[in-house]
Parts: structure tokens; sequence; C-alpha cells
């Protein structure tokens, strides 16, 4: 990547515009207005955001934000299976800025991509949500940009609560948000799908009870796990996942894990299991897990 001889802002002024798609997703907005924030802050200029589908690259300068009209007729690949849901691409085509994540996502690609494209500019770089590095100018040149980002993990999550408890923070340092890529459940997540004050009168055998312990005369889930052994009980396991995954299109993983206690199934079959596969309890959870995302993998796949 090296400066042109053109300009993006020059004397404090700027002949380009920020395109967005007709219909763009918030990430996609976001990206606007992360790049205008900054770019005035460190230039004192902002660019025009237009949002529509019937734009040209002869219609004059743009930085194209996401899925536009532009990026599509310009040729330049940004292919989900490749790029995931962080990857991004910044290009350079003619006079005009393109960048994108994938077309198939939440266009995080693309909110990440604006980061960059104010890294290379202007030197951004967020430390914390108060403590934010650029430079002042009065001049931006036109980068010849062709960067090519995928992140080794596709998504991330911190649990501290100062950055958990604030969306822009999050976005800062590239983190998920608002759980959007999972199914709404917790890591202890068995009895969320499997709940026991719906199953456990027809089927008691999918659980286990600490002590013999009466749910139903005191419900406490963290007195009790499934049976993991059980394959009727992992049958419905896996049919509830799906049908969670199908209703929830944009999620691609679930948590999953077993109960917040120590107490773990010791039915003769777990016990066999156990011993079959040389294992103790934790090993028995991860052959579960591990069948439950073979199996409602292959469903899915099937499904779409």
């Amino acid at each position: 990547m090296k400066p042109t001889e053109s300009y993006v802002v020059k004397n404090g002024k700027t002949d380009y515009k920020i395109l967005l798609p007709k219909n763009p997703t918030e990430y996609e907005i976001e990206a606007a207005e992360l790049i205008n924030q900054f770019i005035e802050e460190s230039l004192n200029v902002t660019f025009p955001v237009i949002q529509t589908d019937s734009i040209v690259a002869k219609d004059g300068k743009f930085i194209s934000l996401g899925d536009t009209s532009l990026m599509r007729k310009s040729g330049i690949s940004i292919a989900y299976d490749k790029f995931g849901e962080s990857g991004f691409r910044i290009l350079t085509k003619d006079d005009d800025i393109y960048l994108s994540g994938s077309l198939s996502s939440f266009r995080k690609g693309t909110y990440y991509a604006a980061q960059d494209f104010l890294k290379y500019t202007i030197g951004w770089e967020a430390y914390a949500l108060d403590e934010i590095k650029y430079m002042k100018s009065n001049n931006m040149p036109l980068y010849d940009f062709d960067i090519v980002e995928i992140p080794e993990f596709d998504t991330r999550k911190y649990g501290l609560y100062n950055i958990t408890s604030n969306v822009d923070y999050q976005r800062y340092m590239r983190f998920q948000i608002k759980n959007e890529e999972r199914l709404p459940v917790s890591g202890h997540s068995h009895f969320e799908i499997l709940p026991p004050s719906k199953y456990l009168v027809d089927h008691p055998e999918w659980y286990y009870w600490v002590n013999n312990y009466d749910y139903l005369a005191q419900p406490n889930n963290n007195k009790g796990q499934l049976c993991l052994s059980n394959q009727e009980m992992f049958e419905e396991f896996c049919r509830v996942l799906v049908e969670w995954f199908i209703k929830y299109p944009n999620a691609n993983f679930v948590h999953l894990g077993h109960q917040d206690n120590q107490y773990l199934c010791d039915c003769q079959n777990c016990t066999d299991m156990k011993t079959e596969y040389n294992t103790k309890n934790s090993g028995l959870l991860v052959i579960f897990t591990n069948r439950v995302a073979r199996k409602v993998s292959s469903e899915i796949q099937k499904i779409t």
C-alpha cells in the first residue's frame, strides 16, 4: 500500500462521498459513522453519506462500504466461505475505495475494514474506549489499497464488564456483541435445551438427580444433569437444536454445557460408556458434545 498523487482530502476539502447500500446493515451504518467521526477529528471534514443502489463509478468519487451496487459491479469477490464473519478487503479501484466484509453476514468485516482504513490513513488505533490515537492534518492522499485480512478467530468474546457493558468498546476491540452469532442460551445450556419442566414427567430416564432429589416438589435445575448416554434424549436434544438454528438463521454456533454443579449421572449406561472410552465425566461430556455437533451439522446441511 502506498499513497498516489491524488487526494481524498486536500486542504480541508473533499470530493468524496461515503456510499452505503440502499438498506444497510447495522455494521455498515456503524462503519460510516466511525469513519466520519474520526475523519472530522483528524481533518476537520466529513464525507456526505448516501444510501442507494443506483450509483455507478462515473457518478463521482466514493468510499464504498459493504454490499453496495458499486461493489457488486466492481468484480471484487469477498466470499463468505473464505472471509467468514470478520474477514474483509480494502481495495482502491480507479478513484474509488472499496471496504467490505463478506456478502452473507452481519457485515462485521465492513466495520473492521473501516477501522483499518482509518489506521492506514490517519494512524487510528483504539487502546480503550477513551484512549484512541490518530493524527491531525489538512490532507489525506488516496492510497493504492489492496488489503485482505482473514482473522484466525472469526469471532471473539471477552467477559470483562467494562467492555461488555459498552457496545462501542466491544466494536473497537472486535469482540462479539449482544450474542448476535449464537443461539440464545447460556454456557450451562443442557436444561435450557431440554427443560425438566417440559420433559421430566414423560421421560424421567433422561435426567439424573442427586440423592434422588424430587425436582417436581421443589424445582431446582442445579440439582441435576442430563443422562448423556441416553440415546432417546440425544435424538430429542439434536432435534430441538436444529429447530433453533432454523429459527435463528444468523446464529452459527451454540454453547453446550452441563448444569453448573458437580453432580453427574452415575447410571450403569454412563458408567459403562466411561469404561468403554477409558475416560471420566469430562470425557463423557466431550463425547456427547461431539456427537451432537456431528448430528446437528448433518441435519442442517440437509435443510440448507
